[in-house]
C-alpha cells in the first residue's frame, strides 16, 4: 500500500488509462517511501490488456502474475538481481554486474523481444544512479528509439547520478516525504496487523498508549519515509536498536575532536558505522546542525546542539563533503571510517 504523493500518483494513472505514459519515466525522491511499489503498480497496469492500474485477474498477463508472481513482460533490475548474478558467477571475473554496460545489454535483449501477451514490455531498473556511465550511455539508444510496446521505468534517491542525456530524455516525477499525521494514521492500522496477525484481541490502554509511542519514534526516525517506519515497527528490538545508534551518534557529536577519533575507532570495530544507511543518518545529523545554526531549527528532523563558537562556513564545508564521500562509501563500505573521521575533523 502506497501513502501519500498522491497527485503523483494520480497523474500516472490518468496516463496510464489514456494509454499515454512515456517510454522512458523517472521516478526520484527519498528512500522507502513507496517509489518502488508505485513503479510495480504502473509496470502491472501496462502489461494489462485492459490498462488496470496495479493489474486485474482477467487478461492472459493479469492471470500469469497473479497465479505465478511473475511476468514474462516485466523485467525488474535491482540490488536482489545484482546479488543474484554475482552468486551465478562468482568465479568468474568477466561475471554481469546488472548495472554495467553487460547489464544493460541483458535489458536492451530484454526489450528486442515483443510482448508475450500485451502490448508493453517494461522494465523498472530500481536503485538507477548505480548503473555506471558505459550502462547508461548503452541505454541511451533505447532511451531515445524506444519500440512501440518497450517501456523503462528509472527509480533513484539520486538523480544527480545519472547522465544529463538521460535526464533529457526521460519524463521526471519527484516524490516528497509523507506528512506525520498521514503516517501516525497509517502505523496505527499497521501496528495492529503486526501486532494481532489479523486475529481480533482486546488491548489494554498502557499498551495502545506504548504502542503510540512507538509509533511516535518510529516517524521520528525514519524521517517520515513510511518504509522505514514500518520496518522500525514490524521487526522486534529494531526500533531500540536504531534508537541506540541514533543516540551514539548524537553523542559523538558533542564531544571534543580526540573523543570523537577515539569513540569512531571504537564505533567502526562494533561495526556500528560501516553501514552506508547509518552513514546517510550521520549526514542528517550534520544537516540538522547546519539549519540550526542558521535558526532554521523548525525544519529540523533530528535536532543536535547549536555550535555557538563554530562560523556556519565549516557547517557548510561540512556538509559538501559529506555529500561527495557518501557516493564513495555507498559502494565501499570500508571507507566510511575513513570518511567518517575526516567529517570529525572538520567540525
Amino acid at each position: 500500500m502506497v501513502i501519500g504523493n498522491k497527485s503523483k500518483i494520480k497523474t500516472l494513472r490518468a496516463l496510464l488509462e489514456a494509454n499515454a505514459i512515456p517510454q522512458s519515466i523517472l521516478l526520484w525522491g527519498p528512500e522507502h517511501i513507496g517509489k518502488r511499489l508505485i513503479a510495480e503498480e504502473l509496470a502491472k497496469g501496462l502489461v494489462c490488456q485492459n490498462r488496470m492500474w496495479g493489474g486485474g485477474d482477467k487478461c492472459p498477463s493479469c492471470f500469469e502474475f497473479q497465479h505465478a508472481h511473475i511476468s514474462r513482460d516485466i523485467f525488474i533490475v535491482d540490488q536482489t538481481l545484482r546479488q543474484e548474478l554475482k552468486k551465478l558467477d562468482d568465479n568468474n571475473p568477466e561475471r554481469i554486474d546488472i548495472y554495467n554496460i553487460k547489464g544493460a545489454r541483458k535489458i536492451i535483449a530484454f526489450l528486442d523481444e515483443k510482448p508475450t501477451f500485451g502490448n508493453h514490455k517494461v522494465v523498472i531498473i530500481d536503485d538507477a544512479h548505480l548503473l555506471n556511465p558505459d550502462a547508461q550511455n548503452a541505454l541511451l539508444k533505447t532511451i531515445e528509439e524506444p519500440y512501440p510496446y518497450a517501456h523503462i521505468i528509472f527509480i533513484t534517491h539520486k538523480p544527480i547520478a545519472l547522465l544529463e542525456t538521460v535526464l533529457s530524455r526521460v519524463m521526471q516525477l519527484s516524490f516528497g516525504l509523507v506528512d506525520r499525521a498521514t503516517m501516525e494514521t497509517w502505523l496505527k492500522k499497521m501496528m495492529l496487523q503486526i501486532k494481532s496477525r489479523a486475529v481480533p484481541y482486546d488491548r489494554s490502554s498502557a499498551e495502545v498508549k506504548s504502542d503510540e509511542k512507538k509509533i511516535r519514534k518510529a516517524i521520528t526516525y525514519s524521517l517520515l519515509r513510511p518504509g522505514k517506519a514500518y520496518e522500525l515497527l514490524a521487526h522486534e528490538l529494531a526500533l531500540g536498536a536504531f534508537e541506540q545508534i541514533v543516540k551514539a551518534l548524537l553523542n559523538l557529536e558533542q564531544k571534543p575532536l580526540g573523543q570523537k577519533l577515539a569513540l569512531i575507532s571504537l564505533y567502526a570495530e562494533k561495526q556500528i558505522l560501516t553501514d552506508p544507511s547509518l552513514f546517510a543518518l550521520w549526514q542528517i545529523v550534520l544537516r540538522d546542525e547546519l539549519l540550526f545554526s542558521l535558526g532554521m531549527k523548525q525544519y529540523t528532523l533530528l535536532l543536535t546542539k547549536k555550535h555557538n563558537d563554530t562560523p556556519i562556513a565549516c557547517h557548510t564545508r561540512a556538509l559538501r563533503t559529506s555529500i561527495e564521500l557518501e557516493r564513495a562509501a555507498e559502494n565501499a563500505p570500508s571507507a566510511i571510517k575513513s570518511a567518517v573521521e575526516l567529517l570529525a575533523g572538520l567540525l
